[in-house]
């Protein structure tokens, strides 16, 4: 059911992609007539040809209206296009197309030559007289009838990557549209690898925030981190392929706000590192080493949150000139603090710490081989294995792909280890509380064994005497009166005798330790049917051996009291005890005919030895309820599990 949860997204997303790519082939096949792109030999300058000194040849017209020539200005490809509309009545749409440039610059002259401050009758997108143009985007502007314009394009070869650049074209909308098209088709495996990754990376990310929010996880904060970059490739990846004006005026920031991007991001690395690793107390000096770092990275990251518009305003190109080169040292320096760290605490055996030097070396495999791309790679080939092979991104994204599953791997098993830490924990906590149990029912038991013989002895002892004394008196000697009185004070003290005698045998008898509980529970409700006043029945079946001792005497202790509160307070003229084993289980049930109580009084709870009862009860892992209603007497239940009894 989770899978269909998400199901839905994919499928959609997928068919999106296929649709659009079947129509952008069927529009382009319709439309090769119309398209403006011309490719041959010469339609590819690549670094090396830019800083040829030698002009390059003249190009043939892209279309009818257009005519295009470039000129080499030192290392830098000029390229001249004048646009003509020679209807006298529409207004003609044109679209200025680069492909991959880091760097692209164009002017716009009026009749008299000058820079114009927006395209002539206005735009789809105003741009200035110098404009820049994102890496892969069309820049449309709109001709009048009949209007000239010329447009100088100012090309700068990446520095030292090899980027195969396209020559920058005049389209037609309608060929621009069919161009892309086109485009978006071949495409159409990257954006769906594109859509697999980055979605894997914003669910994935998702998922553990609301997964581990309720722990308050400071190392949470890379997912979060991971969940923003995931939406930020979306929003890149959607802009790139459907050129959505509103967010493409914005999209050269986004190269140059990497800077802060990629410190966020190593800040948010060390953070998670430091919080899984339990530096703070495996590593102290580790840590402090982490934290300075994580400080550094903040550092870094306000600075080039401010620093990177002052660039962007004065020269959009100069940060794309020159972040490339600098971003790539940045970003190898901080990866290389990364590994540092993760290297300290492998070689110093922390738990955890291999998933997290396989996560950075692959994500830092990722950055390398993008970089070869870069420098290498040839972006010519038409096929989808070429256009994989050949997109610099796809490393990047597989590698922080890679990156999160190791990442992931070690936030479970470190999740794994504090739940078995907190059973621990918990069966610890049960063990000293048994213990603790235990010691306190032995202790009761001995008490008991104390009070009993003190009854005995001394209390026995004494009532023997004051009957022996009585007894040496001459009743005969008495007048009637005072032998009356001697006669009652001779049968009270005989019977005090005798209920002295139960209430020691019945606190510790000694059939409950010789023969077992129930030997012990049938000697107690024979001495207490004595009284006349509440008939006991005993019924038990099923118990076919004995149980450990201090089980019996805790069973013995609740069945002795609740019998003892049905004598005192029920007035019922008869009670029921069973003792059965069944299911597993030890089950106990005491019943009476007795007038009940009021179970919403406070009675229900700490009156009558309930409180007693139910600390018994808990001291045996079992479950005790009592139910009653005045004027219907009351049942106390109490099952024991049989797995926590042992046979003596």
């Amino acid at each position: 059911m989770q899978l269909f949860r998400f199901l839905p997204t994919w499928v959609w997303l997928w068919l999106i992609v296929a649709v659009r790519g079947t129509s952008a082939m069927a529009q382009s096949e319709q439309s090769v007539g119309q398209l403006t792109y011309f490719h041959d030999a010469g339609s590819t300058v690549t670094a090396a040809q830019l800083t040829q000194p030698a002009a390059a040849p003249r190009f043939c017209p892209y279309q009818a209206d257009s005519v295009a020539e470039k000129q080499m200005a030192g290392s830098t490809l000029w390229l001249r296009f004048v646009a003509h509309n020679p209807s006298q009545h529409d207004t003609l749409t044109q679209v200025v197309y680069a492909g991959r440039q880091p760097l692209l610059q164009l002017y716009v002259l009026n009749e008299t030559g000058q820079p114009q401050q927006t395209a002539s009758g206005g735009t789809l997108a105003d741009w200035p007289a110098t404009s820049y143009i994102p890496d892969g985007y069309g820049l449309p502007f709109r001709l009048l009838p009949g209007q000239h314009r010329t447009l100088l394009l100012a090309l700068q070869p990446g520095l030292f990557f090899n980027n195969g650049l396209e020559t920058p074209v005049l389209y037609s909308l309608s060929g621009y549209r069919a161009f892309k098209q086109d485009l978006f088709f071949r495409q159409r495996w990257l954006l769906i690898l594109y859509a697999f990754v980055i979605g894997s990376l914003f669910f994935g990310s998702s998922f553990a925030l609301f997964q581990y929010a309720t722990r308050r996880d400071r190392a949470l904060i890379y997912y979060a981190g991971v969940a923003f970059f995931s939406a930020l490739m979306v929003i890149r990846i959607a802009d790139y392929n459907l050129e959505i004006r509103t967010v493409s005026l914005l999209v050269h920031r986004f190269f140059a706000y990497e800077y802060a991007i990629n410190s966020g991001a190593a800040g948010c690395y060390l953070l998670f590192l430091s919080e899984l690793l339990h530096l703070k107390k495996n590593a102290p000096r580790l840590h402090r080493l982490t934290n300075g770092l994580i400080m550094g990275c903040g550092v870094v990251f306000i600075l080039s949150l401010w620093f990177t518009p002052l660039l962007i305003d004065q020269s959009a190109g100069m940060v794309a000139l020159a972040g490339l080169p600098l971003l790539t040292a940045f970003t190898i320096g901080l990866t290389g603090c990364v590994l540092a760290v993760v290297g300290l605490a492998y070689y110093r055996n922390l738990p955890l710490s291999g998933y997290f030097l396989v996560g950075l070396l692959l994500i830092t495999a990722g950055y390398v081989v993008m970089l070869g791309v870069l420098f290498w790679g040839n972006e010519q080939g038409q096929s989808a294995t070429a256009i994989l092979l050949n997109t610099p991104s796809v490393y990047l994204i597989l590698g922080i792909l890679a990156e999160m599953l190791c990442f992931s791997l070690a936030l479970g098993e470190r999740t794994r280890q504090l739940e078995r830490t907190r059973i621990e924990l918990q069966l610890r906590q049960k063990t000293l509380e048994k213990q603790a149990q235990e010691a306190l029912l032995l202790g009761q038991t001995q008490e008991r064994k104390r009070v009993a013989a003190e009854l005995h002895d001394t209390l026995g002892g004494t009532l023997a005497a004051i009957r022996l004394t009585m007894k040496s008196l001459n009743a005969n000697e008495l007048n009637t009166k005072e032998q009356t009185t001697y006669q009652q004070l001779m049968d009270m003290v005989g019977m005090a005798i005798q209920q002295m005698r139960h209430l020691a045998h019945n606190m510790l008898p000694d059939e409950l330790a010789k023969q077992g509980l129930v030997s012990g529970l049938t000697t107690l409700l024979s001495n207490l049917n004595l009284n006349q006043q509440t008939q006991f029945i005993f019924n038990t079946r099923g118990l076919t051996q004995r149980l450990d001792k201090q089980t019996e005497f805790t069973l013995y202790a609740i069945a002795l009291e609740v019998c003892h509160n049905i004598l005192k307070h029920a007035c019922a003229s008869q009670a029921t005890v069973d003792l059965v084993q069944q299911a597993g289980k030890l089950h106990l049930l005491i019943c009476d005919n007795g007038v009940g109580f009021d179970m919403g009084a406070d009675t229900a709870k700490t009156g009558m030895g309930l409180t007693n009862l139910h600390e018994r009860a808990n001291s045996l892992g079992a479950a005790l309820t009592v139910w009653s209603q005045p004027g219907e007497g009351s049942v106390v239940s109490l099952w024991v599990p049989l797995g926590v009894l042992t046979p003596s």
